[in-house]
C-alpha cells in the first residue's frame, strides 16, 4: 500500500486542511484495508463486548437505535463478512437496512492502527497532533440516510471507502443555526444547496471540523472507516489529558486525606441562627482546596504529566491504544526489530528515565543498565539478535537481566517484534493521489 507523498500533504494543509471538503480518488493505489480483516477486527470488538468489556457499539435498524438482544445482533465469527452480516442482521430485525458503527477499531487491530498512524503521519508533520484524540470507526451500512440524521462533530474526518459506494452531503458550519429537521421535503430542500462527495471503494473523502454532513445512500451495502481527528481540547469527553490529569490527582489526594482524617461531619443545613450559621468551610471542602494547593508543589504531578504527554507522543494522538500482550521471554537466539516510524521515546526525570512506546510509558531507575543505549540502537530500526544486544550493552547479569525485562515488555506493548525471513517493516511507496473538489 502506498501514502500520500510530504509534498501533498503540504498542499493539503495549506489548501483543505480545516478549510474546504476534498475527495481523492485511489490515493492508496488500492484499498486502506482489506474488508475481511476488518470484519475480523470488529468481531474481535463484538466478542469483547459480549464478555462485558467496555466497547463502544451501535447497531441501527429501520426504527431507530436497537438496544434489546445485542448480543445475538451484533456481528459474529460465523458471518463470513460484512455482505452475510447484513443479510442475517437485516432479517433477524425484520428490517429492510441497516447501520452498524464501532468506535476505537484500532484498538482491536493494531496493524490497522499502525496503517492509520503511518497515513497520519505525513499530515502530523504539517499542523501536529490533534488537540483532543484521534479516532478510528468503521460503519457498515445500507441506509439511505444516516440514522441520526444532518449533524456535525468537533473532529475532522477522513472517510475511507472500503467497500461499496459513499456520498456524502456538507454544508459550512454556518449554513444552519442548529440541527436541521430530517423529514424528506426538508431534507430535499436541503440537498440542494449542500457540497457532494461520492467515493467508491479505494477512495477517500474529507471534511473539516464542524461541517453539517450526513451520508446520502442509495441503499445498497457500503463500508468505511473513519479517522476523526477531533481538535477542541477543551472538550467535555473524552477531555483534555492535562485537565483529566490534574483532576483525578486531585480527587485521590482528597480521598487520601478525608480517609485519615475522622469523619467527615454533615454539611449545615439550616439557617434558623442566621449570622451565626456562617460556620467555617466544610472539612471536604477544605480538604479539596488544600489538594489543589499541595498538587502545584508535588513533584510528582510533572511525572505524571510527562508519562501523559509521552504517551500522547508515542500513541500518535490516540487516547485508546491495542491492549498489551501477554509478557513473553526472548530468547537469545530470537532476531527483533522496531518500525523506526514509530520510535521508542525517554526522557530523563529525577532518577529515572521515563520510556514510552506506543502511548505506553514506564519509569525506569537510571542507573539500573544502559536502557538509552537500547533504545537508541532499537531505534535504528535494524533487526537485531536479542543476545547479542544485551552482550554489547550490559556488564553485569543484573543489567543483562534488566534489558531482557525491558525488552519484553517492549515486545508486549507492540513496539518490538520477533523478525521473519522477510523485512519485518516494508517501506512504503509515496505518490500523490489525484484530488477531487466537492461540488
Amino acid at each position: 500500500m502506498s501514502f500520500p507523498s510530504p509534498e501533498f500533504w503540504s498542499d493539503f494543509s495549506a489548501s483543505h486542511w480545516e478549510k474546504a471538503p476534498l475527495l481523492l480518488h485511489q490515493p492508496f493505489g488500492g484499498l486502506f484495508a482489506d474488508p475481511a480483516e476488518v470484519f475480523a477486527a470488529v468481531v474481535r470488538a463484538c466478542d469483547r463486548f459480549r464478555e462485558g468489556e467496555s466497547v463502544r457499539l451501535r447497531l441501527f435498524g429501520h426504527q431507530g437505535l436497537v438496544v434489546g438482544d445485542l448480543d445475538r445482533l451484533l456481528p459474529a465469527g460465523s458471518d463470513a463478512g460484512f455482505p452475510a452480516y447484513g443479510q442475517r442482521v437485516t432479517r433477524e430485525l425484520q428490517s429492510p437496512t441497516f447501520t452498524f458503527v464501532a468506535n476505537y477499531l484500532h484498538v482491536h487491530d493494531s496493524r490497522l492502527w499502525n496503517s492509520v498512524r503511518r497515513f497520519l503521519a505525513g499530515l502530523y508533520a504539517q499542523v501536529g497532533l490533534p488537540a483532543d484524540h484521534a479516532d478510528v470507526d468503521v460503519f457498515a451500512s445500507t441506509n439511505a440516510l444516516t440514522p441520526f440524521g444532518i449533524h456535525r462533530d468537533p473532529a475532522s474526518n477522513f472517510t475511507l471507502v472500503l467497500q461499496g459506494r459513499k456520498t456524502m452531503r456538507l454544508w459550512p458550519q454556518e449554513s444552519f443555526a442548529r440541527r436541521p429537521p430530517m423529514d424528506a421535503e426538508s431534507f430535499a430542500a436541503h440537498r440542494a444547496h449542500a457540497l457532494t462527495l461520492e467515493g467508491e471503494a479505494g477512495d477517500l473523502l474529507y471534511w473539516p471540523s464542524g461541517y453539517w454532513h450526513v451520508a446520502d445512500s442509495d441503499g445498497d451495502l457500503s463500508v468505511t472507516l473513519n479517522v476523526s481527528l477531533y481538535l477542541d481540547a477543551t472538550a467535555d469527553a473524552p477531555g483534555s489529558p492535562a485537565v483529566e490529569l490534574v483532576s483525578q490527582r486531585a480527587r485521590e489526594l482528597v480521598r487520601r486525606r478525608l480517609q485519615a482524617g475522622p469523619a467527615a461531619p454533615t454539611y449545615p443545613a439550616s439557617l434558623r441562627h442566621g449570622q451565626e450559621d456562617a460556620t467555617p468551610l466544610p472539612r471536604p471542602i477544605v480538604e479539596a482546596i488544600q489538594a489543589f494547593e499541595e498538587l502545584g508543589r508535588d513533584g510528582s504531578l510533572a511525572k505524571d504529566a510527562l508519562g501523559v504527554w509521552l504517551n500522547r507522543l508515542t500513541a500518535s494522538g490516540f487516547n485508546k491504544v491495542p491492549a498489551a500482550l501477554p509478557p513473553a521471554a526472548l530468547l537469545d537466539d530470537d532476531e527483533v526489530s522496531l518500525d523506526s516510524g514509530f520510535p521508542v521515546l525517554w526522557h530523563e526525570i529525577g532518577g529515572e528515565i521515563a520510556i514510552s512506546g506506543n502511548g505506553r510509558t514506564i519509569f525506569w531507575p537510571r542507573d539500573r543498565a544502559n536502557v538509552v543505549g537500547l533504545i537508541e540502537r532499537l531505534n535504528r530500526g535494524d533487526r537485531l539478535r536479542v543476545g547479542s544486544l544485551v552482550e554489547e550493552l550490559a556488564s553485569t547479569r543484573a543489567e543483562a537481566s534488566a534489558l531482557r525485562t525491558l525488552l519484553g515488555i517492549l515486545s508486549s506493548w507492540h513496539c518490538v517484534e520477533r523478525a521473519t525471513a522477510a523485512t519485518i517493516w516494508p517501506r512504503a511507496a509515496e505518490h500523490r493521489p489525484a484530488a477531487v473538489a466537492a461540488r
